[in-house]
């Protein structure tokens, strides 16, 4: 499956684009699951380079999956990573960033990822009712850390960048607030961002220690 690496690093470095998910590289990549989610690639790429770091790369899909639209977002987006390991691709950590109107709890989503052969072997919530890690198997493979993203106070993530105007004195309705994200988001400060979007930041900042253990891990070795 072809995938592109997100042009902004998720530590602030640059990064070149990729064609497809490497194999004997799995360990520094993060396969990020949107759907159709072209905004949120958008705000992917401004949030990433504001976090500190270095290895990590997010990865997504480069085409839209395969069907109508309708089977290609919210809980049916996750297809994409049965997709990937049915290719033959390993996948170590991978990132699900859903609105909250296609899930209402992780229990959603621990039925839906059970549709597509995955066994649950762990879970812990991070961020209560926003943001959670599973560690799933399919046949011999597993994804150790699958972090999940359950964004939007009632409905979609649009409502927690509609706060983040709010922080700055704006009162914008979805549409604006959709034009005016990359002014949003360099204005904002990490902390404004940790409580704007609280379990994507979470769960990206979780990735960041990932790779600082990774670093110490590799220079004790050393």
């Amino acid at each position: 499956m072809k995938a592109v690496r997100i042009s902004e690093s998720l530590w602030g470095n640059p990064l070149h684009v990729i064609d497809t998910l490497r194999k004997g590289e799995e360990e520094r990549q993060v396969f990020v699951i949107l759907g159709d989610g072209v905004f949120e690639q958008k705000l992917l790429r401004l949030i990433a380079p504001k976090l500190d770091g270095t290895g990590y790369s997010l990865t997504y899909t480069a085409s839209p999956l395969p069907g109508r639209r309708e089977g290609r977002t919210g809980l049916a987006a996750l297809k994409a990573l049965a997709l990937v390991l049915t290719a033959g691709f390993k996948v170590k950590t991978a990132l699900f960033l859903v609105d909250r109107e296609h899930v209402s709890s992780f229990e959603v989503i621990s039925e839906e990822v059970k549709k597509y052969g995955f066994i649950i072997e762990g879970f812990r919530e991070i961020v209560k009712g926003k943001a959670a890690i599973f560690r799933l198997r399919r046949g011999h493979l597993t994804v150790e850390r699958f972090y999940t993203v359950i964004a939007g106070k009632e409905r979609k993530i649009e409502e927690e960048l509609m706060e983040l105007a709010q922080k700055f004195g704006l009162k914008v309705k979805p549409e604006e607030a959709r034009r005016r994200l990359k002014e949003l988001i360099h204005k904002a400060s990490l902390n404004q961002l940790a409580t704007t979007f609280p379990g994507l930041y979470k769960s990206l900042k979780h990735i960041e220690s990932l790779e600082l253990e990774f670093v110490k891990n590799k220079n004790l070795v050393v």
